[in-house]
């Protein structure tokens, strides 16, 4: 015979409950899994720190502050293309700038801006090529005025030829770019389009300029303001006879002051010579009119600067 009631005791499927204490599972190994706390905080990951933006640094001696319209802007070559790092009007104690392209820039350029044309003028200053970063800065460089001085020369001779032959007393009150026989003693490179050359004498300290002139072959200067009423010969020079400016008197004996030749920027804002100066000398004390006296060739003082991006 079977023993029903001990079959059933073996197996508790057929509508029976497991016992209450048997534990669930969810597969062979299952963890129980926990959930954060309410007063748990998540994980923070802290932002990575952008890196600072490259500054182009420069440090130039000798530029005059600007005033005016006139401001200095300076310029990132970048893919052979100018791309501006900002404008000022001083270069004292140097200049820092933000740049945005400073590890592909190739070259530096220092420009002399009159306008908001977004585009660099044609009165370059300062260029260099930037190696590993820094550059250093150069007139001559192709990417400023990018002429040699280093052959420039000339002589002057004083004479009055603008009051004619009445006032021989005047004789050293005027100083002309030229020989005894007339001929042109100025020996000059040609200027890019955005500079000039200009002619000075420094009386009293003050330099007052006997007029701007392009070329020097065979032209006269375009300006004659302190001139007699004669013509002038076709060479770059001044008399200085009339119209003195206010704490000057004119004529005057220009024996023991300075005669200097500079490079001008255009347009020109400033009364005073600006820094690129080729030829400077002084008139000796026993000078003698209408003899040729020769001046020092002063090229290697020309400003230059540095840059450096980092």
């Amino acid at each position: 015979a079977t023993d029903d009631a001990g079959a059933d005791e073996l197996d508790p499927g057929d509508g029976q409950d497991a016992p209450e204490d048997a534990p669930a599972t969810s597969g062979p190994s299952a963890t129980p899994t926990s959930e954060p706390t309410a007063t748990q905080s998540p994980t923070l990951v802290p932002e990575p720190t952008p890196a600072p933006a490259p500054t182009l640094n420069l440090d130039v001696v000798g530029l005059p502050d600007l005033d005016g319209p006139a401001a200095y802007e300076a310029w990132l070559i970048v893919d052979g293309r100018p791309v501006s790092a900002g404008t000022f009007r001083s270069l004292a104690g140097g200049v820092s700038l933000p740049v945005d392209d400073g590890a592909a820039a190739t070259a530096v350029v220092l420009t002399i801006e009159t306008d908001d044309d977004p585009a660099p003028s044609e009165t370059h200053v300062l260029a260099g090529p930037l190696v590993a970063g820094e550059a250093t800065l150069s007139v001559a460089d192709p990417g400023a005025i990018g002429v040699d001085f280093g052959a420039a020369a000339g002589e002057y001779i004083l004479a009055t030829p603008t009051d004619g032959t009445g006032s021989p007393e005047n004789e050293r009150s005027g100083i002309w770019w030229t020989f005894i026989p007339r001929a042109q003693s100025l020996v000059l490179p040609e200027l890019p389009p955005g500079w000039i050359y200009e002619g000075w004498q420094v009386i009293d300290g003050r330099p007052v300029t006997t007029g701007t002139f392009v070329s020097q072959f065979g032209e006269a200067d375009l300006a004659a303001p302190f001139s007699g009423p004669q013509v002038g010969p076709p060479f770059p020079g001044e008399d200085f006879l009339a119209n003195a400016p206010a704490g000057l008197e004119f004529p005057r004996d220009l024996r023991g002051t300075e005669v200097v030749i500079t490079v001008e920027p255009l347009p020109d804002t400033s009364v005073d010579p600006f820094p690129v100066v080729p030829l400077r000398g002084t008139v000796p004390a026993d000078a003698i009119d209408h003899r040729s006296y020769p001046v020092d060739n002063v090229a290697d003082a020309m400003v230059t600067g540095t840059a450096v991006v980092s």
